[in-house]
């Protein structure tokens, strides 16, 4: 194949450009040889191995089996100067040959050519690019120089010279430097093929200087063995490097306008037969074997059983085995499969004393046996030896149980019951990790305990041991009946039935009931056993109070006689119950009393099983003092009045324990003149005290001495003139005749006096002219 590039030829690198570039180019690092070890790759029957670009030589070694190989080599490309694919690419060559097992065939990988770019990362520069590993030609030019060209790739046989070489596909050539835009421009030569193509660029008249291709004779190109011609190194701007092949192409040479031009490819060899392909590779070259995997494994056989059996462990069924053999993938194939049993003639050296494998057989019951099996590929590798032990019991162990626990009463446990089983087996032994050494049961009431055991070869056998266990004790579900109080409290007899039960063994003394009568907070309990032997104890708290709360009342207040109170009265009523205790909420702690009189005071307190007390108390309160009390005084009277003045002392609470009271009466006249100021007391029973007083005025004037004379004498006739007297006196004061007055005063106390004893008592006689006297005129009284 080529490449063209459309447009007229111009340059587009100038000298500024040349020198701002070539300083960087010094700066970029040399080629390195890649990684060495070849990758094989098994693809159905066939091996494929890769061998990449090291920068060296590299040894195939012939696997054991193999005669014959397939050599597929890929020539290198040149380098780039320009542009990322402008170096030729490398040549393809393709052939078979026989090999022989053990040998060590020669691999030469070609390296790419390298370039400006590649090495520099710069246009141009001192720096001349080389070619690539076996063969590559050197790039020429000393400012801008071309690229190197791409390195062989070989294969050789026998030797490592170049006379060695068998098959070759040549490199391509290195680049020319230069900036080229015509049509039909090729730059780098490609490589072989048989023959290496032309450098660029395509001008005809330039074709002489172009690097040319090699051959098979080495007549065109480098004119050397697997050597690639180095380019032109007088031009401005440099020539690529010639492919390296079985002749190498040559390096590019100058242009008529002092312009570098590119390197030929190498050409490729190789016998009849080969297929050469020029033009087909970018980079470094490759080399590909493709060889039949040889058959050097044996063949495989797998023993499958009957009923899903394993080999080594025991089976109670009879076991057919069925032998399955295999060749690996492109292997010459299963010849023949031999097989024996329990026969140690039977082995891969003498399978003459074994069985053909036909087709499946069974191994005899009961017993065990050594089933030894191989087999033979076409290309007689032989497989070891497989040795399979089948064992086949095909009876039952059996069991001698023994029984631990705690024994109770009528043949039950009242404990948890354990049965060691004593398992045996008399063929394959026990399979310990399915034969329980023991069972137990937890669980009450009357049951079976069972438990199967295994032997090695799967047979089974379960034993069964009939217990029963009785570990809870009775229970009772008591329920109490009684008066019911308050707070849980019973305020008479209780009697507590048990309700005893028992699910498993049933009971068998049990009380039923249990009567209480003693007050007081405490626990009835009962005792019941079951059937088993099992003892509960029942227990019911119970709390009764049949008795009220009791008071010890005290009084307090302002205390007065004979055990009155003249204040309020506060009784505190010291409430008490010993037994369930006074419910506060509804016992008083005190009342007020406030009225006066004798009275009984009454509050109820509840205890707190709900009996009732009630508390009683007598206060006699009296507040009030008594009273004394004149009645009847008129204030003022005359000589001729009577006087009825009564004292009253009452007290209407406690009542009057003494008094100074008296009643006021008589005759006015027996009083003396003017004012009297009576007074008296009286105490209550209570103590209190209280007063009163009572103030009247006796007074003289003529008329009241005359009614007192006519009530004194006992003659109308007397009266009459006793009146006549005073009256006449009367009117002489009332005109101030004093004499006159006096002489009818005097006239009257004659008369008084001749009446004394006679119609007067002495006594009434003197009390009269006491009081006339008085009435005397100032100028005659006290002569």
């Amino acid at each position: 194949m080529r490449r063209s590039v459309i447009g007229a030829r111009r340059i587009w690198i100038t000298l500024g450009a040349i020198l701002m570039v070539a300083p960087l180019l010094t700066t970029l690092p040399a080629r390195v040889a890649e990684a060495a070890d070849p990758d094989c790759v098994e693809s159905g029957a066939q091996t494929i191995c890769t061998f990449s670009y090291t920068g060296a030589s590299q040894t195939w070694t012939v696997p054991n089996g193999v005669t014959e190989a397939q050599f597929d080599a890929y020539g290198a490309s040149g380098g780039n100067a320009r542009y990322a694919d402008d170096g030729g690419k490398g040549g393809r060559a393709t052939a078979t040959f026989s090999v022989t097992s053990g040998d060590q065939i020669v691999v030469m990988v070609g390296g790419q050519g390298s370039g400006i770019f590649d090495d520099q990362g710069q246009a141009c520069g001192d720096h001349i690019p080389q070619g690539g590993f076996n063969g590559g030609g050197n790039a020429g030019g000393t400012t801008c120089p071309g690229a190197g060209g791409g390195g062989a790739s070989d294969v050789r046989i026998g030797g490592t010279g170049l006379s060695d070489r068998v098959l070759v596909a040549g490199g391509g050539g290195g680049a020319v430097n230069i900036i080229v835009y015509e049509f039909g421009i090729r730059y780098g030569g490609a490589g072989g093929g048989l023959v290496g193509l032309v450098g660029g660029p395509n001008v005809t008249e330039w074709l002489s200087v172009r690097g040319q291709g090699g051959n098979a004779d080495c007549t065109s190109g480098s004119g050397q063995l697997g050597i690639g011609g180095d380019g032109a190194s007088n031009t401005t701007h440099g020539s690529g490097g010639g492919g390296g092949g079985y002749c190498g192409g040559s390096g590019g040479q100058t242009a008529p306008d002092g312009e570098g031009t590119g390197g030929g490819g190498g050409s490729g060899f190789g016998p009849d037969g080969t297929v050469f392909e020029t033009d087909v590779r970018s980079g470094n070259g490759q080399v590909i074997v493709t060889f039949d995997t040889p058959d050097t494994v044996a063949p495989t056989t797998t023993a499958t059983y009957s009923n899903g059996y394993t080999p080594g462990t025991w089976t109670n069924q009879a076991v057919t085995v069925t032998l399955t053999a295999t060749d690996n993938v492109g292997g010459s194939g299963v010849a023949a499969t031999y097989y024996g049993l329990t026969n140690p003639l039977c082995a891969p050296a003498s399978p003459q004393g074994c069985s053909v494998y036909t087709g499946p057989f069974t191994i005899p019951s009961e017993s065990g046996a050594i089933v030894l099996f191989f087999s033979v590929d076409a290309a007689g590798n032989t497989e070891s030896l497989n040795t399979v032990l089948v064992s086949i019991d095909q009876t039952d162990p059996y069991a001698a149980p023994t029984i631990s626990g705690t024994e109770g009463d009528n043949g039950w446990y009242t404990s948890a019951v354990t049965v060691t089983w004593n398992w045996t087996d008399d063929l394959s032994d026990l399979d310990t990790t399915r034969c329980p050494a023991t069972s137990s049961s937890n669980s009450d009431g009357e049951a079976s305990i069972s438990a199967t055991c295994y032997d090695q070869a799967g047979n089974d056998y379960e034993a069964s041991v009939p217990v029963k266990i009785d570990q809870t004790p009775p229970a009772g579900n008591p329920t109490i009946s009684g008066t019911l109080g308050d707070n849980g409290w019973y305020v008479g007899q209780v009697t507590v039935t048990w309700n005893w039960a028992d699910a498993t063994s049933g009971t068998n003394s049990c009380p039923p009931v249990t009567n209480a009568l003693a007050e007081g907070q405490y626990t009835i309990t009962a005792n019941c056993s079951d059937m088993a032997g099992n003892t509960a104890t029942g227990s019911v708290p119970i709390k009764i109070d049949q008795t009220p709360p009791a008071f010890a009342p005290t009084t307090n207040g302002t205390e007065g006689d004979n055990f009155w109170y003249t204040s309020p009265v506060t009784v505190t009523w010291n409430w008490t119950d010993p037994t369930s205790g006074i419910n506060p909420t509804t016992c008083p702690t005190t009342t007020l009393v406030t009225t006066d009189g004798e009275q009984e005071v009454m509050e109820a307190c509840r205890d707190l099983a709900g009996n009732v007390a009630a508390g009683r108390s007598v206060v006699r309160i009296d507040q009030t003092p008594p009273t004394v009390t004149y009645s009847g005084n008129a204030g003022s009277y005359g000589v001729d009045d009577q006087i009825e003045i009564t004292c009253t002392a009452s007290d209407a609470t406690s009542g009057i324990a003494s008094t100074t009271c008296q009643n006021i009466t008589g005759p006015a006249a027996s009083f003396e003149l003017g004012t009297h100021t009576f007074s008296a007391t009286a105490t209550d029973n209570a103590g209190h005290t209280s007063s009163a007083t009572t103030t009247f005025t006796i007074g003289l004037d003529y008329d009241s001495l005359a009614a007192l004379t006519c009530q004194m004498v006992n003659q109308q006739t007397w009266c009459s003139t006793l009146s006549y007297y005073l009256a006449s006196a009367e009117w002489a004061e009332g005109r101030h005749v004093g004499t006159l007055q006096q002489h009818y005063l005097n006239l009257y106390a004659t008369m008084v006096t001749s009446l004394r004893n006679r119609g007067l008592s002495a006594q009434d006689a003197q009390t009269l002219l006491n009081l006339v006297q008085i009435l005397q005129p100032p100028v005659t009284r006290g002569r």
